[in-house]
């Protein structure tokens, strides 16, 4: 049932942040809540706070200089919560990958709009890519 929840929360956040660029803090704290019932109720997930603050100090210097969102930040920090160390790096990595090519997609649908100041809802890969990274740890 959590795990409903938390891919109903998340496709939630994908639908917010491609239509208006926005990620609720109330989905965050929704899917935070059940990251840790999660961890609480499945002995296949323990809490990572140290991975889990290293994503928030960077990300919050990442927003500070104008690259990343804040709720982004939120966001990932909350996942990375409950992802396996094992898988943070893959992590990492498959949401750059999704993230260019979302930003590629993202660019190309704007530069056919004449759009001047694109922005790119990096909220999808850094979903799809710590859901799948989610269900790794709980196969682990």
């Amino acid at each position: 049932m959590l795990d409903l929840i938390l891919v109903a929360s998340s496709t939630c956040i994908v639908f917010t942040d491609v239509l208006w660029r926005k990620i609720s803090n109330l989905t965050v704290v929704c899917i935070l809540i059940t990251c840790v019932l999660l961890v609480l109720t499945d002995s296949n997930y323990s809490f990572n706070i140290s991975q889990s603050l290293m994503v928030l100090v960077t990300g919050l210097a990442l927003f500070y200089f104008g690259v990343l969102a804040a709720g982004d930040t939120k966001l990932l920090s909350t996942y990375m919560l409950i992802i396996d160390t094992e898988y943070f790096i893959f992590c990492i990595v498959m949401i750059s990958f999704l993230g260019f090519i979302t930003a590629i997609i993202t660019w190309s649908i704007y530069k056919l709009r004449k759009v001047t100041d694109p922005t790119v809802p990096y909220g999808v890969p850094i979903v799809m890519s710590s859901l799948l990274c989610i269900y790794l740890t709980k196969l682990s």
